[in-house]
């Protein structure tokens, strides 16, 4: 981490599996797809989606309500507002798992070796 570029992350947000947060800022309704890389000092604005895979350079903005594919990334349109909702709805769904699994509902692993 560089001293002088914290990373921070708002809220109602998803980073996926296999993602990397480097001295970034993440904002409020962000969704960062499956093994994307954002670097440093670059912020990634409100409501915005980081498609899977994707590499966001160093000092690279995206816009609120975009959608940045690519390697680097580029901000290919605005999102609809029916993907920004759905993007809420997957940040509600993942904290409901979360809440199920500490109240008993999943069964936890167990190593079974036997």
């Amino acid at each position: 981490m560089d001293y002088d570029a914290p990373c921070e992350v708002g809220n109602n947000i998803t980073v996926d599996h296999q993602c990397l947060l480097h001295d970034c800022k993440v904002k409020d309704g962000v969704l960062i797809g499956m093994g994307s890389i954002v670097m440093n000092n670059k912020v990634v604005e409100e409501n915005s989606m980081v498609g899977a895979g994707s590499l966001v350079t160093q000092g690279t903005v995206i816009p609120p309500n975009s959608l940045a594919l690519g390697r680097p990334a580029k901000v290919i349109r605005e999102l609809t507002l029916e993907e920004i909702k759905a993007n809420k709805e997957n940040v509600d769904h993942y904290c409901q798992l979360g809440r199920d699994y500490l109240n008993g509902k999943y069964l936890k692993y167990e190593n079974r070796s036997e």
